[in-house]
């Protein structure tokens, strides 16, 4: 064996698996990130446009990229840890829908942060931005939330996806114009 002759070739093959995840990694968080940035800044816009948000457009939108590249994130951290996977004989529409589900969850959460930092931006006491969030209307709060689930679908079909298949399978799908790969389904459908 090559590997017990040479004892520095394991490193050399760790450091390899591991420059190959961290280009992964960063590519997720960054395609992710600008996806999300993108959709909750447009969310964000369109609130400060109707009137509903106060402040200054470009405080708002910044604190939403801010958001969408935290949820980015987190994304990758349950990637990497496999959260939400625990369920693989649900099917994919199932288990994306689930998997933006809990994704909305953790926007829910990351919102009061969000509203208090736009509070803080435009220099109002905390108290002002807590009582202004107490008195927000339930049916607002529920739609932007579904506007987000909606959003976030996506998210967790290119996920799932990525998961039954492999990162550089669904990158080959997304990003050739002629993606030469063979599925398993596709060879035992030969087969039988």
């Amino acid at each position: 064996m090559a590997g017990q002759n040479n004892p520095g070739a394991g490193d050399v093959a760790v450091a390899v698996r591991l420059k190959a995840w961290a280009q992964h990694e960063v590519m997720l968080l960054s395609v992710l990130g600008t996806y999300l940035a993108i959709c909750f800044s447009v969310v964000t816009f369109h609130a400060w446009a109707q009137g509903g948000e106060a402040g200054k457009a470009w405080h708002l939108i910044s604190v939403s990229v801010f958001k969408a590249y935290l949820v980015a994130h987190l994304v990758t951290i349950g990637h990497r840890f496999r959260l939400g996977e625990a369920a693989p004989h649900y099917p994919l529409a199932w288990r994306a829908f689930f998997r933006a589900l809990g994704l909305t969850g953790a926007v829910a959460l990351l919102t009061p942060i969000e509203e208090l930092l736009h509070g803080f931006l435009r220099g109002e006491p905390v108290f002002e931005e807590v009582e202004a969030w107490t008195q927000l209307d339930p049916w607002m709060v529920t739609a932007r939330l579904l506007l987000v689930l909606l959003l976030l679908l996506p998210v967790g079909i290119a996920i799932e996806v990525m998961r039954d298949l492999s990162p550089e399978a669904v990158r080959r799908l997304m990003l050739e114009t002629q993606p030469e790969m063979k599925l398993v389904a596709e060879e035992g459908r030969k087969q039988t």
